[in-house]
């Protein structure tokens, strides 16, 4: 083909690329997909498959402005995907960056994101391009937090900050990464890297003169006011002031917020305050309302949250039957959720991987996607089951009894003096730690489950079982942490670890609610320490 003649159909197609997506902006649907047609064919003429595909890119882009469907969007994506099987593409980490966010934003498919993005990351690495590497690890934390697993998103997000070949990063994206970095060490409760990482952002702020950005003035405003809420309960008056500071900002700034949906982030750390403040009713209607904005822009984990979130705000108002009918809807959306996630990633696998009759390669794939759905319900540390799944499995319980009169006993068990470890031995030790313990009450409740609850509390909840059963059982623990002969010089009660242990008990069928056997093993657990900790204390002796 004549070289000139060749760069002379390129560019007539790039001039109706543009055309046509002005006319998708601007026109009604029949001149727009005529024109769009036009500029498609002539891509395909010029046979250039990259040029092509940025045309498909913008399309979309423009389609995701207009609030068009994942139906309407779908056959763009397709379209592109068979441009690079058919091509000898040269921006295809590019290219599976921009999928990946597509599969988030438009089509709710967190674990197909992850796929796409971890397969750019690995070109952009191989092909030196730091920026992309960037963009790839801040999409692919965001990813995980969606999924729940805080550890993998902290590691995608720290080597920006530490790795040498992210140094000239912008300072938007440091701020941001620093932000997400805090937000996910406080849900992990690593409260000292979570300040860190506040005093980072708030150095980078003031050290580059970035005083007159409103938007990042925002976001630092937003840092304080969570960080105090969820750590520092003596300044709590000072978290008030800043999310409010914030909010502000955010009116002056909505419509060219370089942040999706900061509104609804606002909500959430406000009601952080309120429930600090011990003000239930107003944290309750600001939860609806992030609720109906989630509802508005059809932001499906953030309903999910959020249900989950009136379920805990109508418990503290004493409101059962309103805590069973959001905690059930909680589940019931969160069960959908994975397996829209589940069958959506094993059409992308079949796809990526062209496989239509090899049932060994789909067993293998299968594999690989329940790994990563099923960490939602795993504490990525220890390997136990997570908070999230003892709340799946009291709202199936509360509904569905599978014995009458069983009895049920609840264990809280917290590791005497963590904080005093963590601030002797650092926050790595105190991983190995919680990782141990995690293991021990692993080996002893095997039969049972054993539940990490938060921080360094962990709860075994055993069933079908005898009052005498399960104090053996809670002396074999204090037991075995005692033969794990653990050093710990800070601690005023004993020179080697020790935990302490609140337990209740009660026939399944008469006190179906999971959640008051919870809070007496919790109330327990309270008096246990304030007795002198290494130690048990069965709520009916309390009485």
């Amino acid at each position: 083909m004549d070289k000139s003649n060749s760069n002379s159909k390129n560019y007539e197609a790039i001039l109706y690329g543009y055309l046509s997506n002005y006319h998708t902006q601007y026109s009604d649907t029949n001149t727009s997909l005529q024109v769009y047609q036009i500029a498609r064919d002539k891509f395909e003429l010029s046979c250039d498959a990259d040029e092509l595909i940025q045309f498909y890119l913008r399309h979309i882009k423009l389609l995701m402005n207009k609030s068009c469907t994942e139906g309407e969007i779908q056959p763009y994506i397709e379209n592109i995907h068979r441009s690079i099987k058919e091509n000898d593409v040269k921006y295809v980490a590019r290219y599976y960056c921009d999928i990946a966010q597509i599969h988030l934003s438009v089509f709710d498919n967190t674990v197909g994101a992850i796929f796409y993005l971890s397969q750019s990351l690995d070109l952009s690495i191989k092909t030196s391009q730091v920026d992309l590497e960037i963009r790839n690890r801040i999409f692919l934390a965001l990813s995980y937090t969606l999924l729940g697993n805080y550890i993998e998103s902290v590691n995608y997000l720290k080597p920006i900050l530490s790795d040498p070949r992210y140094k000239k990063i912008n300072l938007v994206y440091k701020i941001t990464v620093a932000n997400n970095l805090m937000s996910n060490y406080l849900k992990l409760g690593l409260n000292n890297c979570a300040y860190e990482c506040l005093e980072r952002i708030q150095s980078t702020y003031i050290s580059n003169n970035l005083l007159n950005e409103m938007q990042l003035k925002m976001i630092i405003y937003m840092c304080k006011a969570e960080y105090y809420s969820l750590v520092e309960l003596d300044k709590i008056k000072e978290a008030v002031r800043y999310i409010k500071k914030s909010r502000v900002l955010y009116e002056k700034n909505k419509y060219k917020n370089i942040y999706r949906n900061v509104d609804i982030m606002i909500d959430k750390i406000e009601v952080n305050i309120y429930y600090k403040l011990g003000n239930y009713e107003k944290a309750n209607k600001l939860h609806k309302v992030g609720l109906e904005k989630s509802l508005e822009k059809n932001l499906n984990n953030s309903i999910i949250e959020f249900y989950k979130l009136l379920y805990m705000d109508c418990e503290q108002l004493n409101d059962f039957k309103g805590s069973i009918a959001n905690l059930k809807q909680h589940m019931i959306l969160k069960e959908q959720w994975v397996k829209i996630q589940n069958d959506k990633y094993t059409e992308i696998l079949l796809k990526e991987y062209d496989i239509n009759e090899k049932e060994e390669k789909i067993d293998e794939l299968n594999s690989l996607k329940d790994v990563l759905v099923s960490k939602i319900n795993k504490d990525e540390l220890t390997g136990l089951l997570n908070r999230r799944f003892l709340n799946e499995f009291i709202s199936q319980n509360l509904s569905n009894h599978s014995k009458e009169n069983e009895l049920v006993s609840i264990l809280m068990i917290d590791i005497d003096y963590f904080k005093k470890y963590n601030d002797k031995y650092g926050h790595l030790k105190g991983d190995e730690i919680l990782t141990k313990i995690g293991e021990l009450l692993n080996e002893i409740a095997y039969k049972h489950m054993a539940i990490r609850y938060g921080g360094e509390e962990f709860l075994v909840l055993l069933k079908d079982i005898t009052y005498k059963e399960t104090i053996e059982i809670a002396n074999e623990i204090l037991n075995k942490v005692d033969d794990l002969n653990i050093e710990h010089e800070t601690s005023p009660l004993n020179s080697k670890i020790t935990v302490s242990i609140g337990i209740a008990t009660g026939e399944q069928e008469k006190s179906g609610d999971y959640n008051k056997l919870v809070d007496d093993a919790d109330k327990a657990l309270y008096m246990a320490k304030k007795n002198g900790k290494n130690r048990y204390i069965h709520i009916k002796n309390m009485c």
